[in-house]
């Protein structure tokens, strides 16, 4: 893999820009709308039920409270569309085996059946590494979060209806309160 093509990766797979003009020039190559938030998405990485196992573990990490739900913002099909459209297949192909193995765990565990706090304690049992979740589990199920957090927090209708947003910076100020602010962070 060449260096810009990491650079690409590691900038998209965790949501974040690295630079401006990677950012700027990955997407004006690109015609292919990252944030999914149509309800009849179909997935193009997952199968529908990967997919709805995806909903439902991005929803237990980021539920609906003051804010919209994981899901409600789009980023499980943004997940979807990003390792579809952006993973090298060699990629791709670690991603599944990593996240087959979480798929059966949360399978044995009846992760789908179980009720929000049922989910959240087996959620807890494999970010602890408690006996019976393998090293892929694990991996899996931190990939997955690190995405969820970072395609959530870059969201549209999160970064401008629930964190401060600024669509034109003015006058950078790096000592302020957190009131002055009403209590939220920034924007991307």
């Amino acid at each position: 893999m060449k260096r810009r093509e990491v650079l690409k990766y590691v900038a998209y797979a965790t949501g974040t820009a690295i630079s401006s003009p990677l950012l700027t020039s990955f997407l004006s190559e690109s015609t292919v709308d990252f944030f999914i938030t149509d309800l009849n998405y179909k997935p193009a990485f997952f199968d529908e039920q990967e997919f709805m196992l995806l909903v439902h573990f991005a929803d237990v990490i980021l539920p609906k409270t003051d804010s919209p739900s994981a899901s409600e913002v789009g980023v499980p099909g943004t997940i979807d569309s990003i390792i579809s459209n952006v993973y090298s297949s060699d990629d791709q192909k670690s991603l599944r085996r990593k996240f087959s193995a979480l798929d059966v765990y949360l399978k044995r565990k009846n992760f789908l059946k179980s009720d929000q706090n049922k989910k959240v304690e087996i959620l807890k049992e494999i970010e602890s590494g408690q006996q019976g979740t393998s090293g892929l589990i694990v991996q899996a199920y931190f990939d997955l979060k690190q995405q969820i957090i970072a395609y959530y927090l870059s969201s549209e209708e999160i970064g401008e209806n629930y964190l401060n947003y600024l669509p034109v910076p003015g006058y950078y100020d790096p000592c302020i309160t957190l009131e002055s602010v009403n209590g939220k962070a920034w924007s991307i």
